[in-house]
């Protein structure tokens, strides 16, 4: 898979290496079974919200109202497939043969896409932005999995029940989304 991440550090050197994390993962859901695929899965499941949604803030509006708008476009398109397809994979026992079924279109479609990101839309950001304001995002991007990890105290404002038992990808995205959203406006 062709990179960027020779050309300096930065968001695209932090989302392929994401790219390549990810591609760990995946090995790791083929070849286990049972519980610890389970585990692994969700695992999984958890790391593309984070990854998409961390792109969808800071990675593809990089594109837009530019030429390339429709390359930040494709990408969005094919990021929402990929969570149509894990929210189909929710509560699957991961031993049956429909999981198997979904699973490996699902694999398919994260990689294909990921690579697609690198050959298309990465030498584009790369070209477009200064390395400073891609150093700086790339920095933020990495809040990404930290912001994950936090959970709400069933206390905090907008924790309710019903918040809270909503699913933990809603809930991954929506805090992924609120920590990058508040890095962003920082001064």
């Amino acid at each position: 898979m062709a990179t960027v991440e020779s050309e300096g550090g930065g968001l695209v050197a932090e989302v392929q290496r994401d790219h390549r994390e990810i591609e760990r993962m995946l090995e790791r859901v083929d070849r286990t079974t049972g519980t610890e695929r389970r585990d692994a899965f969700e695992e999984l499941a958890r790391k593309l919200v984070v990854h998409e949604t961390a792109e969808e803030l800071l990675v593809h509006p990089l594109l837009q109202h530019t030429d390339a708008e429709p390359v930040a476009d494709e990408m969005l398109e094919q990021e929402h497939e990929v969570k149509r397809s894990l929210s189909e994979l929710d509560g699957i026992d991961v031993t049956s043969d429909d999981f198997e079924r979904r699973y490996m279109r699902l694999r398919g479609d994260v990689l294909s896409h990921a690579r697609q990101e690198e050959s298309d839309e990465h030498p584009l950001v790369a070209a477009a932005e200064s390395p400073e304001h891609l150093d700086d995002l790339g920095g933020i991007f990495e809040l990404a999995d930290r912001a994950a990890t936090m959970r709400p105290h069933s206390d905090a404002p907008g924790a309710s029940p019903v918040i809270l038992a909503l699913g933990p990808a809603l809930s991954v995205s929506d805090r992924v989304k609120e920590s990058l959203e508040r890095a962003l406006d920082r001064p």
